[in-house]
């Protein structure tokens, strides 16, 4: 009868062993497909950003060629012999008549002209693929304004965050679109909006600088995040969202 109530107590204290490994089993294999899914998901970010490289390095190649072709063409402009041909036409054309006196500028218009040289002069490669994107996404969220004026906002509160941006919420500004602002700091930042994460990586030299942000909400889940530095965009895209 001992005997007996040992081996249906062992017996009793198997099953709860086997019951508990099956668990942990079922536990780790939980564990075991997210990690699979996980590491898909990080697989196609590396894709993503791969290609986002490659599309950048040859914006940037074709945005270098157009310079040398263009000083090239200033370098063959200032030749002696184009100079020389210059003041050939110069003598022979007759004495243009002087303009008559006009009023002087105002110092408000005489700035306006010393500002109206092209900034993009001013700028690296890498900005001016950048301000020629910002652009067309200007361009871009302008004419999707146009045709879904009458799209009512997804959200009611967006926000920006970010382990190394203030939180800073969107705006409101037409179809889907969304805007925000915000100092940014350099290096590989991950932006979070609505529960999406999104990685950039942010150059040296914009190190403390304004950013503008741009959420397109293609839906309540998904979306697509746009950045780019302030400074680069034109006065209706830095003042849009503020009115």
């Amino acid at each position: 009868e001992r005997a007996m109530r040992l081996a249906d107590h062992g017996y009793k204290m198997a099953r709860r062993g086997v019951a508990s490994r099956g668990k942990r089993v079922d536990r780790i294999e939980r564990r075991y497909q997210q990690a699979i899914l996980d590491q898909q998901k990080l697989v196609a970010k590396l894709r993503q950003a791969e290609a986002d490289i490659r599309f950048v390095r040859v914006k940037l190649a074709k945005a270098q060629q157009q310079d040398r072709k263009r000083e090239r063409q200033a370098a063959a402009s200032r030749t002696p012999q184009a100079v020389g041909t210059a003041q050939v036409q110069s003598k022979s054309a007759a004495p243009a008549p002087k303009p008559e006196p006009k009023a002087e500028l105002s110092k408000a218009a005489e700035a306006e002209a010393v500002n109206a040289k092209p900034a993009a002069e001013r700028l690296s490669a890498y900005d001016r693929v950048a301000q020629r994107e910002a652009m067309e996404l200007q361009a871009e969220i302008d004419q999707d304004i146009i045709n879904k004026s009458s799209r009512r906002p997804l959200y009611k509160r967006l926000t920006l965050k970010g382990r190394f941006v203030n939180a800073a919420q969107f705006k409101f500004i037409g179809a889907d679109h969304y805007r925000a602002e915000a100092k940014i700091k350099a290096g590989a930042q991950q932006f979070e909006v609505a529960r999406n994460r999104f990685s950039r990586e942010i150059p040296a030299a914009d190190d403390g600088e304004t950013y503008i942000f741009f959420y397109q909400a293609k839906s309540a889940s998904r979306g697509v995040l746009k950045l780019f530095k302030k400074s680069l965009l034109s006065p209706r895209a830095q003042s849009i969202g503020r009115e």
